[in-house]
């Protein structure tokens, strides 16, 4: 039988609601492959028993210890290229794929060959409406999907979670930067497939329920603000590695540059004005800044 699709999927610290999601990824796609970077022992026990319920439609590989999220999604990969599918598509372990999902993803980049990436539209958990910044003309804008659009057909970027991805472009381009660990894996993904002249899509009747952070949203001045809440660890590998992707694409995608550096001063005003633990934040920003020039 041919194999069209092989969703990977992480799994650190892990919670039971998953399971629930893991029937979606396997009723979606051809086969599933969960990436254990960390999950307690009874969660793990328990997924070991759901898995002989889908009778060899899991692969599921056990890491001794948290690699980080980009060397596990390579494990994946490359677990992937021995089933040789047509596509993989990535999950995160709370996100939550629509009925028919993977399918219009699917149905898109056999009818798009020159797409790299393809996205459903994420529908978050606190409410907030994505935004994508889509290319118009010469010039980018930042809105949320047109009444009349089916498909917005040059974005800058998406999130991982959700994000399908033709097999023939992870052998081409390669795969995820180990040296990230975590944070900006996707991003710099992301420039690598424009970089290469391939366009990143994102369907409108493709939808993926996605949790990001802890965000609650501060409304003030006629505005909503979703602070992420991510903790000061994670605020530090973002900022390093977005230093980094500055340093590596700034000059051959310069639009780019300029909606992420507007991103990083947005970014470090929620977490200054809005976020709890301002002080570590804010050292864990500096710090992250100063490893990812001086890298």
């Amino acid at each position: 039988m041919e194999i069209k699709t092989v969703a990977i999927c992480v799994l650190f610290k892990t919670e039971s609601s998953f399971f629930e999601n893991l029937r979606q990824f396997c009723l979606q796609c051809d086969s599933v492959i969960l990436i254990d970077n960390g999950c307690d022992k009874k969660f793990e026990s328990d997924l070991r028993k759901t898995i002989t319920k889908y009778d060899k439609k899991i692969i599921y590989h056990k890491n001794e210890t948290n690699v980080g999220l980009a060397i596990a999604q390579n494990t994946g990969i490359e677990i992937a290229k021995k089933l040789k599918p047509s596509s993989v598509i990535f999950f995160d372990d709370d996100s939550v794929p629509e009925n028919g999902m993977v399918r219009l993803l699917g149905d898109f980049i056999k009818k798009n060959p020159n797409t790299g990436l393809v996205a459903p539209d994420v529908k978050h958990s606190s409410g907030g409406i994505q935004k994508y910044w889509v290319k118009q003309g010469l010039f980018w804008k930042r809105r949320s999907f047109q009444q009349e659009e089916t498909a917005l057909l040059e974005v800058n970027t998406v999130i991982s979670s959700g994000s399908m991805v033709p097999m023939r472009i992870l052998k081409e381009l390669g795969g995820m930067r180990e040296d990230y660990f975590i944070d900006y894996i996707d991003i710099e993904f992301c420039l690598r497939i424009r970089k290469a002249g391939y366009k990143i899509a994102v369907i409108k009747e493709a939808n993926l329920h996605h949790h990001l952070g802890d965000r609650q949203s501060w409304s003030g001045l006629g505005i909503n603000i979703f602070p992420t809440n991510h903790s000061a660890l994670r605020k530090y590998y973002m900022t390093r590695n977005r230093i980094r992707t500055w340093r590596l694409y700034a000059a051959q995608l310069p639009y780019w540059f300029l909606i992420d550096l507007g991103n990083f001063f947005f970014d470090s005003f929620r977490t200054f004005v809005l976020e709890k633990e301002k002080i570590a934040k804010t050292k864990a920003i500096l710090v992250g800044f100063w490893d990812g020039w001086k890298s």
